[in-house]
């Protein structure tokens, strides 16, 4: 939800070509609920939301599903049927996460005020902080090293 707006985006596989794939994306916004005052506010601020999100694609006037290769569609779409079977249960979606990492993928949550990144190096995983998420993380961990300290002080450990 986004100002106040509910977002379902529909994105479909429409053509494969032999070095791309060509996908529509459709967007549905609904402001139930809300004062129907603020409705032209909603629909500028939901366009350039959707600008935002779309940025870095490139749209296309092409009859996608004409063009493409039925053949190669349906090889994806196949190839992409059977991968997903393979996926049916928390634990080895779990273990194709961590086999994929070992193997150079990372693990990246980063937002307005920072992030973290998750990665493999030198046989272990490492965590990196940064921005104001990364202070406040230090903030906290002097705070439980501190307390861990003083406990152990306490009690002679």
């Amino acid at each position: 939800m986004v100002l106040g707006a509910t977002y379902n985006f529909l994105l479909t596989f429409e053509a494969a070509f032999p070095v791309l794939n060509g996908y529509s994306l459709q967007m549905y916004v609904s402001w139930a609920g809300q004062d129907s005052s603020n409705n032209d506010y909603q629909r500028r601020s939901s366009g350039s939301w959707f600008q935002l999100w779309t940025q870095e694609f490139s749209a296309s006037n092409r009859d996608l599903a004409n063009e493409g290769s039925q053949q190669l569609y349906r090889q994806r779409r196949d190839e992409a049927l059977s991968d997903e079977q393979q996926l049916n249960s928390v634990e080895l979606i779990q273990n194709y996460i961590v086999t994929a990492m070992q193997r150079g993928a990372s693990f990246r949550t980063p937002h307005k005020e920072g992030g973290t990144n998750i990665y493999w190096k030198n046989g272990r995983y490492v965590r990196s902080d940064y921005g104001e998420i990364f202070q406040a993380n230090k903030i906290l961990k002097m705070r439980v090293n501190s307390s861990r300290c003083f406990d152990n002080f306490a009690t002679g450990m």
